[in-house]
């Protein structure tokens, strides 16, 4: 284990983030830009690991989940690929912690019964699904849930990302294979789902 910065968790959250490619390192990023959270990462890639430990003030930087849960966190964010979510996700849940498990939750449904089984009622769990967030499309549920235009009978959604600026790394990461919970059904188009589902 690489530990870095201070121990001292006062009133902060303890957030660990499992993976720290583009989405991990952004989650990390955010947590601190809070103030309100301390940080602790966890990545297989030793020099991905080494990279992010030096440009952030982490508690601790770890190779293995085993060797992170030996500290106290409080939750975590699991930001690996999708084929992995479910068995680490049901690890950190077995340790107590809370879960942000990103999109989407996994590439099947094995696993999943051990998840639930694992969680109880004082953990949070979510799974990344962050347009419900964005301002526009709240309004756009407010206006439906008025009634002022019926009931939907028909979505459509158009949607693109610039992979060059949004994720440079694209073509040498989860995305380019099915299995890993890459291609724009599984990781984008699911997006759309939610959201539809939500209004």
């Amino acid at each position: 284990m690489e530990v870095t910065g201070n121990d001292q968790s006062g009133s902060k959250h303890r957030v660990l983030i499992i993976g720290v490619g583009s989405i991990g390192e952004r989650h990390a990023r955010c947590f601190l830009t809070t103030e309100r959270a301390e940080v602790g990462i966890c990545e297989i890639n030793d020099a991905l690991r080494r990279t992010v430990a030096d440009r952030y003030p982490v508690l601790g930087a770890f190779r293995q989940v085993e060797e992170a849960l030996q500290q106290p966190f409080d939750a975590a964010v699991v930001a690996v690929p999708a084929n992995l979510h479910l068995p680490i996700a049901t690890k950190l849940a077995i340790a107590g912690l809370h879960l942000l498990i990103e999109k989407p939750l996994s590439t099947s449904m094995d696993g999943l019964d051990g998840l639930e089984a694992a969680l109880d009622d004082q953990r949070i769990c979510a799974v990344g699904y962050n347009h419900r967030a964005f301002p526009a499309l709240r309004q756009m549920k407010r206006a439906l849930e008025s009634g002022r235009f019926g009931r939907p009978v028909q979505v459509v959604c158009t949607s693109g990302q610039d992979f060059r600026a949004a994720r440079p790394a694209y073509r040498q990461i989860y995305y380019t294979d099915r299995a890993t919970g890459g291609g724009a059904i599984q990781d984008a188009m699911t997006h759309m789902f939610n959201f539809v589902e939500w209004l």
